[in-house]
């Protein structure tokens, strides 16, 4: 297991080490049984967010209705669960707002633009989760019907006595996260509502000293079944109320100290750890801690799981990440001592198309060189998948310009890319801790470069929003003030799908229109109130 010596800096060169992939790679999800006696009663629903705005400089008012399916009337006095996610925020960064529908079967909240998630229930049935886009004054909408449910028995016990462990945490996970029941003594659980309207849901069980554990659970009128995280077990199955029963494992607990040159202690760093762990065949779920570093640069992180491999990355200003990757099966407590940092190298640049102008909103990706880190030894749940030191990601700002703080000297493969198709490669050599390097990329001369125009009322539209897309997000631009705007490293492989988002400055409506453009095409878009 490759960690620091607790006397000694790291040796020189790379410390970004890549986790060996097994093949197929497993697709990666957000992740996380029969008469029951003394089952414990549903917990207590967590207390109704006060109605806050989340907002900074602009911010919107989502509305939600939830309705009753079969009846189609409003489901007055339903509990809401908003998960909200500002724009350019890590996905664990998201905030949750607990709220209850009023009479008429609504609920309003004010947020900044981002992503807004959005699930609701009451006793017997529930709805969602349904996404929607927040935008600078822009008011979404969103209709909610609740399905009927089914009740979930089950038994949480833990995985290396059998026994049942009382007090556990169980939600479905994959519906909605405030929506929880607590195990009885005897580790059995009654879960009121389970979503019978999608394929199949995941159920998370937590409880301190022990990691986080996920199964899935298809359940409906018919019958139900759970299915192995392994090829080699077959499917529990049933009738009638579905019984299921999770293992947890014991709770993995890292400690250690961030130092720099000489042995300074770096306060403030922040310390992640990852790793996946099979919830079926062919799909994995995240089991991540992280903590930072306090005035004497000691750290510790716990909920862990203790069966599975993990990557420890060690991010701090000034200084070169670090990654060290840690084997599945250790102690409940693990001191990795001093973790040294190097200081970093920075790597700055600016794309351009084939024109010489900045290009705006493009992926810029920097991989490593060299081979994957050996020796990382996977169980049958663990799958050796890991993310932290396998590249970096950014993309360019207005002026075309991107940034790598935080690197280690090595060799590096530079990838600007647009709908997941690399537009141009580059290699790149740092060496030296105070490396800084800028870099002219220019598209290749075959790349296109989609220029179009958007106006409103016959005048042209000034800083409006153009999203371009194609099997997903390509990337998106703001008109100039002669309301053009340009989408480049494009190709001709097929059309793409322009949504253009602006506000009227006379009355401040919001505007939008979409169309279909090749990207040798010169397209005008006249917007309109929405």
């Amino acid at each position: 297991m490759p960690t620091t010596a607790d006397d000694e800096p790291p040796a020189p060169g790379p410390s970004l080490s890549l986790a060996r992939r097994s093949p197929p790679t497993p697709r990666v999800q957000a992740a996380p049984t029969s008469t029951l006696a003394d089952l414990p009663p549903v917990s207590s629903p967590p207390p109704e967010s006060p109605s806050v705005t989340l907002e900074s400089h602009a911010s919107s008012e989502v509305e939600v209705r939830v309705l009753e399916a079969k009846s189609n009337r409003p489901a007055a006095h339903a509990r809401v669960e908003l998960r909200f996610f500002a724009e350019g925020a890590d996905f664990d960064a998201g905030q949750t707002i607990l709220r209850r529908t009023d009479s008429h079967g609504f609920v309003r909240q004010r947020f900044s633009p981002g992503l807004l998630s959005v699930v609701a229930w009451n006793e017997t049935s529930a709805g969602g989760p349904f996404e929607v886009s927040v935008g600078p004054a822009e008011a979404p909408e969103l209709e909610i019907a609740l399905q009927p449910t089914l009740p979930v028995e089950g038994r949480v016990v833990d995985a290396s006595t059998g026994e049942g462990l009382g007090g556990a945490q169980v939600s479905v996970w994959t519906f909605a996260e405030s929506d929880t029941v607590v195990t009885g003594a005897d580790g059995t659980f009654l879960h009121p509502r389970f979503p019978t309207d999608a394929f199949a849901e995941q159920l998370r069980v937590t409880l301190p000293g022990f990691g986080a554990q996920v199964c899935y659970l298809e359940a409906s009128e018919e019958g139900w079944s759970v299915p192995s995280p392994t090829r080699e077990d077959a499917a529990v199955q049933g009738t009638g109320t579905p019984w299921v029963e999770i293992a947890l494992v014991p709770n993995l607990e890292i400690t250690g100290k961030i130092v720099g040159a000489g042995g300074a202690v770096v306060p403030g760093a922040r310390i992640e750890a990852e790793g996946f762990y099979y919830v079926l065949p062919s799909v994995a779920s995240r089991d991540a801690a992280e903590a930072s570093s306090s005035e004497d640069g000691s750290f510790r992180l716990e909920g862990l799981r203790s069966d599975i491999g993990h990557s420890l990355r060690v991010r701090a200003e000034g200084f070169a990440d670090r990654v060290l990757e840690l084997e599945g099966d250790l102690d409940r407590t693990l001191d990795l001592g001093r973790i040294w940092l190097s200081p970093q190298a920075l790597l700055s640049g600016v794309v351009l198309d084939p024109d010489g102008t900045p290009v705006e909103d493009i992926l810029v990706e920097l991989i490593p060189r060299g081979e994957p880190s050996e020796g990382i030894r996977e169980s049958t749940v663990d799958t050796g998948l890991r993310t932290h030191g396998e590249s970096f990601r950014t993309r360019t700002d207005p002026a075309g310009v991107f940034d790598f703080p935080g690197l280690s000297p090595g060799e590096f493969s530079l990838h600007v890319a647009r709908d997941s198709e690399s537009v141009l490669v580059h290699e790149v050599s740092l060496s030296g801790c105070s490396a800084n390097d800028w870099l002219e990329l220019r598209l290749p001369p075959g790349s296109l470069t989609l220029v179009g125009e958007v106006r409103t009322s016959g005048a042209a539209l000034a800083g409006a929003e153009v999203i371009v897309e194609r099997h997903g997000y390509v990337g998106s631009v703001k008109t100039d003030s002669e309301g053009r705007f340009r989408v480049a490293g494009l190709d001709d492989e097929g059309a793409y799908e322009l949504e253009v988002r602006g506000t009227c400055s006379r009355t401040g409506a919001l505007l939008t229109a979409r169309t279909s453009s090749w990207a040798h095409a010169k397209p005008v878009l006249n917007l309109g109130r929405r």
